[in-house]
C-alpha cells in the first residue's frame, strides 16, 4: 500500500508525489510549497515577533526550504539555487539569535533543582541577563526581517519554483535514490566515531538534512520507511536538539560565571556558586543525552536506511506518471 503524505501549513508533507512524478514537476511544486511556507512563517514572525513559536518555524522552514535546494540543485540554475540560499541563509540567521536565547531560557528553566534556593537563586539571575538580552535581539530582528521580506532577494526566491527544469525524462523515484544516496553516506559517517561535542554537532546538522530531504520523497517509498526511518530520525533530532540546549546553555552560564568572577568579584561571592550548582546540573543532563544518543546509534543499523532508501516504489506501482 502507498502511504500519501497529508500537506501541511509548514511545508513538511508535500501532497500529489509519487515515483512516477516528472522531476520538474517536482522540483517546481515541492519549491512552491516551501518558499511560500518561508514567505508565510517570516510574516508571522514580524507580527508576533515576543512569540518564541513564531520565530522557531521561521528557521525551521528555511531549513526545510534550503533542503528542497539541495536536493533538486541539478534542475535549477546555479546562479538562482546560489542566490537561494544566500536568501534563506540570512533570514535564518536573522532569527537566530533570538531563538537561542529563547532556548536557553527554556533550558535553563527545565534543569531541576538539587540544591532548593541556590540554583533558584542563579536560575532568576540569568533569566534577568537573557530577557535584557532578548529585548535588543528582538528589535534587531524586527529589523533585519522587515528588509529581507520586503527586498528583491526574497521575490527572487518567490520566482525559483518556476525555473526549475530537468533532462531526460527522470522521475521523482530516480531522482529519490540517488538524492538520498549521497546524504545517508555522509550521515553515516559522521555517526561513527567517538562522540564528542563537535561530531554531536555534525550528526544534528547532517541528520537534519536527512530528514528534511526524506519529508520530499517520503511518497516514493512504502510507509514503513515513515513509519520507522524517519521516525528515527524526528527522534534523534529531538535527542540532540535537547543536548544542543544543554551545551549552549552551559556555555553560557560559563561566560558569565568567568565575566562575574573578573568584573564584580563582589556579585560573584553571592551568586557564583548558584551558577556553579546549576552548571553541574547541566553537565549532569548532558550525560544522560549522550547516553540516549549512544543507544540510538545502536539501533541505527537495524533499520538498513541506505539499502531500503536505495529502493523506491515502481513507478507502476505508485501510479501514473505524472507530467
Amino acid at each position: 500500500m502507498v502511504n500519501r503524505a497529508q500537506p501541511s501549513a509548514n511545508g513538511k508533507w508535500i501532497a500529489g508525489l509519487c515515483s512516477a512524478t516528472a522531476v520538474k514537476k517536482a522540483a517546481r511544486d515541492v519549491l512552491a510549497v516551501r518558499v511560500d511556507a518561508v514567505n508565510e512563517t517570516g510574516r508571522q514572525a514580524v507580527e508576533q515577533f515576543t512569540d518564541p513559536e513564531a520565530v522557531h518555524q521561521l528557521r525551521v522552514a528555511t531549513r526545510r526550504a534550503r533542503a528542497a535546494l539541495a536536493v533538486f540543485a541539478d534542475a535549477l540554475p546555479r546562479k538562482a539555487v546560489r542566490r537561494g540560499r544566500k536568501t534563506l541563509r540570512k533570514l535564518r540567521r536573522a532569527a537566530g539569535a533570538v531563538r537561542n536565547l529563547d532556548v536557553l531560557l527554556a533550558a535553563i528553566a527545565e534543569v531541576p533543582s538539587r540544591n532548593g534556593p541556590r540554583e533558584s537563586g542563579a536560575t532568576l539571575f540569568l533569566t534577568g541577563y537573557l530577557v535584557a538580552r532578548q529585548a535588543a535581539e528582538r528589535g534587531r530582528l524586527l529589523r533585519s526581517l522587515n528588509r529581507l521580506l520586503n527586498g528583491k532577494a526574497l521575490r527572487r526566491l518567490m520566482r525559483l519554483p518556476g525555473r526549475a527544469h530537468a533532462g531526460a525524462n527522470r522521475t521523482l523515484g530516480e531522482w529519490a535514490s540517488e538524492a538520498l544516496d549521497e546524504i545517508i553516506g555522509r550521515f553515516d559517517e559522521t555517526l561513527g566515531g567517538k562522540i564528542d561535542e563537535e561530531r554531536l554537532h555534525q550528526v544534528r546538522i547532517v541528520g537534519k538534512e536527512l530528514r528534511y530531504a526524506l519529508e520530499v520523497f517520503i511518497d516514493c517509498y512504502d510507509a514503513e520507511v515513515r513509519d520507522e526511518i524517519y521516525a528515527a530520525l524526528e527522534d534523534l533530532q529531538e535527542m540532540l536538539g535537547r543536548a544542543n540546549d544543554t551545551r549552549q546553555a552551559l556555555r553560557l552560564i560559563e561566560g558569565v560565571t568567568e565575566e562575574l568572577s573578573v568584573s564584580r568579584p563582589e556579585l560573584d561571592r553571592h551568586i557564583g556558586k548558584h551558577l556553579r550548582a546549576l552548571t553541574a546540573a547541566l553537565h549532569s543532563r548532558l550525560t544522560e543525552q549522550r547516553k540516549k544518543l549512544e543507544r540510538w546509534r545502536k539501533q541505527w543499523p537495524r533499520l538498513r536506511a541506505a539499502d531500503r532508501l536505495k529502493e523506491p516504489l515502481p513507478a507502476t506501482e505508485s501510479d501514473e506518471r505524472v507530467e
